[in-house]
């Protein structure tokens, strides 16, 4: 009896210049404007992003007048509300300053769900207002019964998630890095284990890596080929860590293995 062909998730993914293609996900090198139509429809069950705000940076569309950022967001919006699914959510972290048109975009095309604080006690200090402590986690949906993973107790269970700068840790060469704690309360909360996450300014790849260890499968687009593979370096470290445990290693074989995985990516990055 012939067996039947086990479908791979990926396929209806793998458009524009694939970078990453692996079981666990899928990293594209493009403008998720012009990549997101070719997905199929309700293909992703959530879709978490820290998005260019208009705020000039030196990356992609983050030099935008009024006009020109407005007309940014809305095509991303409505791109990502074609492949949602019917249940699934979609979170966006903004910085306070900036979070208005998001906002406006956001509930227009989806259903809202709440607004979270991610605090900051040791946020900027050299800002207009001499402070920059807290940047706005908005959460909105599809359908009438999002996926909603609420937390008993922790950092994650109320509304105001008191989550520290750790600039050490995420020192990747990417200019606004996020902490890797805030995603992984936001994949929890938001999709369960084996679902697919979608970010489409995927920067480092901080969403990657939470999704790689959280037991998620993800879909990464990102315009700039550097951060494309500064993204596939952190998630073969991520899974390399975790095969091997890394946390329990002593000092010296830490950096034995750091430097062991530094080798091994400039061969890939070679190839």
């Amino acid at each position: 009896m012939k067996q039947a062909k086990i479908k791979d998730w990926r396929e209806p993914f793998r458009h524009g210049e694939i970078v990453y293609d692996e079981l666990d996900g899928i990293i594209i090198c493009g403008d998720c404007r012009e990549i997101l139509p070719k997905f199929p429809e309700k293909s992703v069950d959530l879709c978490l992003t820290d998005p260019p705000y208009g705020a000039n940076r030196e990356y992609a569309n983050d030099n935008l007048d009024n006009a020109k950022h407005v007309e940014f967001i809305n095509q991303q919006v409505s791109a990502i509300q074609h492949i949602i699914s019917k249940n699934g959510n979609v979170v966006y972290i903004v910085g306070i300053k900036y979070q208005a048109p998001f906002f406006v975009q956001l509930v227009s095309a989806f259903n809202y769900g709440w607004q979270y604080v991610l605090y900051k006690s040791n946020g900027m200090m050299n800002g207009k207002a001499s402070f920059a402590k807290w940047d706005s986690i908005l959460w909105v949906y599809n359908g009438n019964v999002p996926i909603h993973n609420r937390q008993p107790n922790g950092i994650f269970s109320g509304d105001v998630w008191p989550c520290p700068i750790t600039p050490t840790k995420n020192d990747f060469g990417h200019p606004t890095p996020k902490d890797i704690l805030p995603v992984k309360g936001c994949v929890t909360l938001f999709s369960n284990p084996n679902q697919i996450i979608l970010d489409p300014f995927l920067g480092s790849g901080t969403t990657a890596v939470a999704a790689v260890q959280l037991g998620r499968r993800f879909i990464g687009i990102e315009i700039s080929k550097e951060y494309c593979e500064l993204a596939v370096q952190r998630i073969h470290h991520a899974k390399l860590s975790q095969r091997f445990d890394v946390g329990s290693f002593s000092k010296d074989k830490k950096g034995k293995l750091k430097a062991a995985f530094t080798r091994l990516q400039k061969k890939r990055l070679n190839q």
